[in-house]
C-alpha cells in the first residue's frame, strides 16, 4: 500500500487506530504508507473527534447531519400542512 489509491474509509481507520490505539508514531505511519504527516494528522483528528463515525466522505452521514436533514424535512412538512389548513379554513370560511 504506497498510494492514496487505498486510501478508503476502512484504511482510514486502521491507520488512525494504528497511532490512537497502538501508539504508532506519525512519522513512521508517513514513512511506511507513503502519506502526507499532515493528511494522517487530519485522519487521526477526525477519528478523536468522531469515532466510527468518521470519513463522511465515504457515504457515512454523521448522526447530527442525519437528525438535522430529518428535522428540515419535518418542518418543511409541518409548513405545508399549516398553509393547506389556512387555506381549507379559508374556504369553508367563505361557504
Amino acid at each position: 500500500m504506497t498510494t492514496h489509491s487505498k486510501e478508503n474509509r476502512e484504511f482510514k481507520f486502521r491507520i488512525a487506530r494504528l497511532h490512537e490505539q497502538e501508539g504508532i508514531r506519525i512519522k513512521a505511519l508517513s514513512e511506511t504508507f507513503k502519506i502526507p504527516v499532515q493528511t494522517l494528522y487530519g485522519w487521526c483528528k477526525q477519528y478523536r473527534e468522531y469515532g466510527e463515525m468518521a470519513f463522511v466522505g465515504c457515504g457515512i452521514h454523521r448522526q447530527k447531519e442525519v437528525e438535522l436533514r430529518s428535522l428540515r424535512e419535518e418542518n418543511a412538512r409541518l409548513r405545508k400542512e399549516v398553509a393547506e389548513n389556512k387555506k381549507s379554513r379559508k374556504t369553508f370560511a367563505a361557504s
